[in-house]
């Protein structure tokens, strides 16, 4: 049985614990969320959203959460298993034609959820992460995948990469019949509740976003990051949320959400 009180007593340090590696390490701010069975028993923020303004951080403030976003796509996969629209050994170019001929049209879903597809990480020019350019649209995302997709035979090795979890994105839209972002925030984000949470930058909600640095380790000064959409790469890294949210989703995973899948998958 969970001993909430002993957890709760060591949550009490968390808060001094923070403000110590803020000063430390140093980082701008930072959420901390724990939940014990189900229940939201903390929930701090710590720093600052805004370093110019002196704005504090708070625990609505939202972040992006990069590649927790693959999470809602697997998910997203796996609904439409269950919904009888996708097989897990569908080949991609049964759901995006445009990949026909190519190396990577007979990758399968399977082999994209595991990164064991043999696909390329980011492509041969993934400066988009260090914003000297804009994130790959449909277009590039799919010439990627045809001339410099496969970099490893299939179920060789585990190869991480943005570049299929992108491509199942594409997947999820062939075989749901609506864009990926609309399936996700409906079927996922909407169903759960998650009123911070969503799967690209959102121009509405721009304010909401605490501001992003660079990291001591490239110099003394804090230089702010742009917002940026990742357009094609949604799939692999383009969700915003908080910490609380975050923990309510993976909470929905622990639980056996029937909300997000069933006994079916």
């Amino acid at each position: 049985m969970t001993d909430r009180k002993a957890i709760e007593s060591a949550l009490a340090w968390v808060p001094r614990w923070l403000a110590f590696q803020r000063d430390y390490m140093p980082f701008v701010g930072a959420q901390v969320a724990v939940r014990v069975e189900g229940d939201l028993i903390f929930n701090h923020a710590v720093g600052l959203a805004d370093i110019e303004n002196a704005v504090p951080l708070t625990t609505e403030h939202h972040f992006r959460i990069a590649s927790h976003s693959k999470t809602f796509t697997g998910v997203a996969c796996m609904q439409l298993v269950e919904q009888g629209k996708l097989r897990l050994d569908d080949q991609a170019g049964q759901h995006v034609p445009e990949l026909a001929g190519s190396p990577m049209s007979d990758v399968t879903v399977h082999e994209l959820l595991g990164h064991l597809s043999g696909m390329v990480r980011d492509g041969d020019d993934c400066t988009f992460w260090s914003l000297d350019r804009r994130f790959p649209d449909r277009a590039e995302l799919l010439e990627t995948i045809r001339t410099h997709g496969r970099v490893l035979e299939p179920n060789e090795h585990f190869k991480y990469s943005n570049i299929g979890y992108s491509l199942l994105g594409l997947i999820i839209e062939g075989a749901s019949g609506v864009p990926y972002r609309e399936y996700v925030q409906t079927n996922i984000v909407d169903r759960l509740g998650l009123e911070h949470t969503g799967p690209e930058l959102d121009e509405a909600r721009i304010d909401d976003l605490a501001k992003g640095y660079s990291s001591r380790v490239h110099g003394p000064e804090r230089v702010e990051i742009e917002h940026i959409d990742t357009f094609a790469e949604s799939a692999a890294t383009g969700f915003y949320s908080i910490a609380s949210d975050v923990t309510d989703y993976f909470q929905a995973h622990l639980d056996g959400d029937d909300r997000l899948l069933t006994d079916l998958s």
